[in-house]
């Protein structure tokens, strides 16, 4: 009898204690030995035998084996389960089972998740039972190589006796057989690639890519360089790209781990390679790597002067990169003659772009180089109206105003009435007004930032926070009486907006004297 509230029937408890004796037993008193114990779902989805391989008890397996347990039927994971944990006695039962029932167990993914575990012995002990499909050992080969799988393993990455582990597999498998350049392919492969060239990407910034190499993946990840030098003396081509066009040296930038460049560049990699957008491996190291990878790309000659199919160049990518650190490539590719103004398609300069990425200092660089603090975008932004609208901070939206930002857009508009749609209306309206913007200019409609607050469906859930606005504008001198092009003031358009409870002459103006007038 089997009770989802408990661990099972009677065997699955015998199993868990390791009570050999008990488990004989039950089964010679007829235990069904194919019951399921409850998953932690209250399923019963856990075969007795399946809860002995997790155990890792080998004794008990032959047990059950004896009693007519059948891996093939009741649970076909337990030989992929027993050599992710490294169990080679079990793995060899098994085996030994599979062959007298003449019933195939699934070897293929048992060997795949020995080598992405670093299993040496149970790799060979699977290897040695005959593994011949050449995509079968390739696709093991990227697994012991793909960096995506350790947080959630056993393996150490950084620890020298593990990457000696790793090494042994991949020649194991390569002397098997697989093969150094093959593509890992993706059934949807041609969506993503249409998705990637439209600007597809994923929660890092990076793209998903259908088609790797064991040589791209073992150079996306840091320590890895070892691993890249053993691929490159098995023959595995440099220059291979994925269906992006990106080549290993592209992977490499991610990694952020310059031996694994000096390895790559050493044996011939193109540090000019184009992908299908025409970004280099250069672009990739501007935006995601630190300063001494972009500098080790240009003394191998990467060409700072690059452009994608956007038209973005290596500074629009270091603008933007996250680095705290990387204002010396922004210096490097400045000093070398990048220009500073230069427009990517949508209009958008490397100051847009490191006000995107709500670095002052990056900022407060260009600008001192002769950024344009005006320049407009396709459609129709400053770089100002960006900082407000994105809220990107106070520290950046000053620096802006530092440098002449212009505070009225075509349509009349000012940057308080920009501060109305921000992410952070207050904190951009308070910014703004400490800086001595006049709250009463009239945009090209008649309508002044107050009227903005008040009519704004965006805040009629928030009641609190357009209450605040209306709030601080009051009691920084905007006028309510302001008539607009429809001959409305603010306190008529008030009277239409349900729980406007707002004494409109209760504000006098008081502030501290503005850091500088500038309207």
């Amino acid at each position: 009898m089997i009770n989802k509230n408990t661990n099972g029937a009677p065997i699955h408890a015998a199993i868990r204690n390791g009570d050999l004796d008990m488990i004989e037993l039950l089964l010679d008193y007829g235990a069904f030995v194919h019951s399921r114990a409850p998953d932690k779902y209250g399923e019963l989805s856990i075969p007795a035998l399946t809860v002995a391989v997790n155990l890792g008890r080998a004794d008990i397996v032959q047990v059950l084996l004896d009693a007519d347990a059948d891996p093939a039927v009741t649970d076909r994971r337990t030989i992929e389960i027993a050599a992710e944990l490294g169990n080679v006695a079990i793995i060899e039962l098994l085996l030994k089972w599979s062959k007298s029932r003449d019933s195939p167990l699934d070897k293929d993914f048992a060997l795949i998740n020995a080598a992405r575990e670093w299993r040496v012995e149970a790799t060979w002990a699977l290897l040695k039972d005959g593994i011949e499909d050449t995509n079968v050992l390739s696709n093991a080969l990227l697994s012991t190589v793909d960096s995506r799988h350790w947080a959630e393993s056993n393996v150490i990455p950084f620890d020298e006796t593990y990457r000696a582990y790793q090494s042994t597999i991949m020649s194991m498998l390569l002397d098997a057989g697989a093969d150094p350049n093959h593509q890992r392919r993706s059934p949807d492969a041609r969506t993503q690639i249409q998705n990637w060239s439209f600007g597809g990407a994923d929660a890092y910034g990076q793209r998903s890519h259908p088609s790797t190499t064991p040589l791209q993946v073992a150079a996306s990840a840091t320590g890895s360089a070892g691993a890249v030098r053993l691929l490159l003396e098995r023959r595995a081509y440099v220059n291979m790209a994925d269906d992006f066009g990106q080549t290993a040296l592209f992977y490499a930038t991610i990694s952020n781990d310059m031996d694994v460049i000096k390895t790559l560049l050493e044996w011939g990699a193109d540090v000019r390679a184009t992908d299908l957008k025409l970004s280099t491996p250069l672009h990739m190291a501007a935006r995601y790597s630190s300063p001494p990878i972009t500098e080790l790309l240009l003394n191998w000659g990467a060409d700072p002067f690059a452009k994608d199919l956007d038209d973005e160049t290596a500074l629009h990518a270091a603008a933007n990169n996250t680095f705290e650190i990387n204002l010396e490539i922004i210096d490097k590719l400045v000093q070398l003659g990048v220009d500073i103004n230069a427009r990517r398609t949508d209009g958008w300069t490397p100051l847009i772009n490191a006000v995107a990425s709500k670095d002052e200092i990056k900022c407060r660089y260009l600008l001192a180089n002769g950024a344009d603090v005006n320049v407009i975008t396709t459609d129709n932004q400053t770089a100002l109206q960006r900082a407000i609208s994105w809220a990107v901070g106070v520290p950046v939206v000053n620096t802006l105003l530092d440098y002449g930002a212009h505070i009225v857009g075509p349509d009349q508009s000012t940057a308080l009435h920009w501060a109305v749609g921000s992410r952070k209306p207050y904190t951009m309206m308070w910014c703004l007004l400490a800086r001595g913007l006049n709250p009463n200019i009239k945009d090209s409609f008649g309508a002044t930032a107050l009227t903005n607050v008040v009519t704004t469906p965006a805040f009629q859930e928030d009641w609190s926070l357009r209450k605040s606005l209306i709030t601080l504008l009051l009691s920084r001198g905007a006028d309510a009486g302001v008539v607009d092009c429809l001959g409305r003031t603010v306190k008529d358009w008030a009277q239409g907006i349900e729980y406007m409870d707002i004494n409109w002459d209760q504000y006098k103006l008081h502030w501290l004297e503005p850091e500088s007038n500038i309207f």
